[in-house]
């Protein structure tokens, strides 16, 4: 082979290679960059979450700390009371609280209902159980409320309370 025919060859061997190289490096940093991207819109869409919850979540407590131990242990428990907090819930629950509560929040959020949904006794008053219940559930339920605030920068981590043994 000639001089020239060599160096043509070589010339397009290195081409060839910078190009490969280019073609690397640029599909890394886009990858790079789509990455990026990403995580920084899952940190402002986990900002909004949190100030959505920041804003409703509030509002919850209210209405839960009308379930307060001295009042539920007392023994004086009526049924009128009870279903004033259970309506107060739902309409909390109607709002956009409903629809940023986490699968364990709105499971807890079930359970207290159900806890203020049961009968009471023939006397209208609601029996140590049924009272002790209704404690369990609003504490579950405002325990999960706090955790849920507490996911800022993190990804939706959902702690398994299957196995609590206090579970409904």
């Amino acid at each position: 082979m000639t001089e020239k025919i060599i160096t043509a060859l070589i010339a397009a061997c290195v081409s060839l290679a910078v190009s490969l190289i280019t073609f690397i490096v640029a599909r890394r940093k886009i990858e790079s960059e789509k990455e990026r991207h990403e995580r920084e819109l899952q940190r402002r869409l986990t900002e909004k979450l949190y100030d959505l919850r920041l804003d409703s979540h509030p509002r919850a407590f209210e209405i839960t700390d009308k379930l307060r131990g001295d009042y539920i242990k007392s023994g004086k428990v009526k049924n009128e009371y009870i279903a004033q907090v259970l309506e107060n819930l739902h309409e909390w629950h109607r709002t956009k609280a409903g629809f940023i509560l986490t699968k364990n929040s709105l499971k807890a959020f079930y359970n207290l209902r159900a806890a203020l949904s049961a009968e009471p006794n023939n006397d209208g008053y609601f029996s140590r159980k049924q009272r002790h219940e209704i404690w369990v559930c609003k504490n579950r339920f405002r325990g999960i409320l706090k955790s849920d605030l507490n996911l800022l920068y993190q990804e939706e981590f959902e702690p398994d309370f299957e196995n609590d043994k206090n579970q409904r």
